[in-house]
């Protein structure tokens, strides 16, 4: 149910915008009949048709406003967000970062081949996601270090993490829950979570290899605001990306059909030239079921060597 409420406001939005466009024609119409008749003169029908000429764009733009917001998406009446800058935490700034540091259009030359699109996943692809050693690191202990993984990144609550429905503190108390006896080492395990997720070098330089070969660079990734925030120094390579999904903003995660909707939608993509990179098979599945190309990575070499085969070359 969660799932579809992306595409349900968004269809929402399509009508009640094509229904105000109706209105403005009619109400552009009346008020300039009304005028050349004269007919104002009498009883004041001119005023209210301008009247409703200019108060049924705000309206529809506060309309715009409040069920963008519900999705989590932004659209065209969401710039006033922007003054609101100066008091975003780091999770926010990065995300609206992406694509300020791409490749510019006339640095980019015209890719070759079929593909135009390459949808890279983060975890596991453009960072370095370890979390066995990263937990082995906090805990010291083998055992201790299963039981940990077993009460937080294999509880079936992670997924809704990193659909954006719950905060740190929520998924917390569900860890504590499911092991109740090491709840104290789960909170100091997860107190401060940078190095979960580590630097690669290798992705900016590929990122920008791909921008200058013709390549759109977006990425789609089953992200929450803490594992952004809490990593600063991994997540550097947003900034030089063209785009792409975080699950926590949108309420959405792979492998759902509707993520994938969602980015083509939002990127007018086509599928027969958009290929997908994820280090996990049944989210690269999921593309292929829709019609896009797919590569699973193992190691660099492998993915390169796959995406050369594809006729991606950079």
């Amino acid at each position: 149910m969660k799932d579809q409420r992306s595409s349900k406001y968004t269809r929402l939005q399509r009508v009640f915008a094509l229904l105000a466009v109706i209105a403005l024609i009619g109400l552009s119409v009346a008020t300039l009949l009304v005028a050349i008749l004269g007919s104002w003169r009498q009883d004041g029908l001119f005023v209210r048709l301008m009247a409703a000429t200019i108060f049924v764009p705000i309206l529809l733009w506060l309309f715009m406003w409040a069920v963008g917001g519900l999705p989590g998406k932004r659209n065209v009446a969401s710039f006033t967000q922007d003054k609101e800058e100066e008091g975003m935490d780091h999770a926010e700034k990065m995300a609206r970062a992406m694509g300020s540091k791409a490749v510019p259009a006339s640095e980019r030359r015209e890719a070759g081949g079929r593909i135009r699109t390459v949808v890279l996943d983060i975890g596991g692809v453009l960072v370095g996601f370890d979390f066995h050693d990263f937990i082995m690191g906090k805990v010291h202990d083998e055992e201790m270090t299963k039981r940990v993984i077993k009460a937080s990144v294999h509880n079936p609550y992670w997924k809704e993490y990193d659909r954006g429905y719950m905060s740190s503190e929520e998924i917390m108390d569900h860890f504590c829950e499911s092991d109740p006896e090491i709840a104290d080492i789960l909170r100091s395990t997860f107190a401060d979570i940078d190095g979960m997720l580590t630097h690669r070098d290798e992705s900016i330089p590929w990122i920008q290899a791909l921008e200058r070969a013709g390549y759109r660079v977006l990425v789609l990734s089953n992200y929450s605001s803490r594992a952004l925030d809490g990593c600063p120094d991994a997540n550097d390579f947003l900034a030089y990306v063209d785009g792409g999904i975080l699950s926590y903003r949108d309420h959405l995660i792979k492998p759902d059909e509707e993520i994938y909707r969602l980015l083509m939608e939002r990127y007018d993509l086509k599928a027969e030239e958009t290929v997908f990179v994820d280090d996990t098979q049944a989210n690269i599945d999921a593309a292929l079921a829709i019609g896009w190309s797919g590569v699973t990575w193992h190691t660099r070499e492998q993915t390169y060597e796959e995406l050369h085969a594809l006729g991606v070359n950079w």
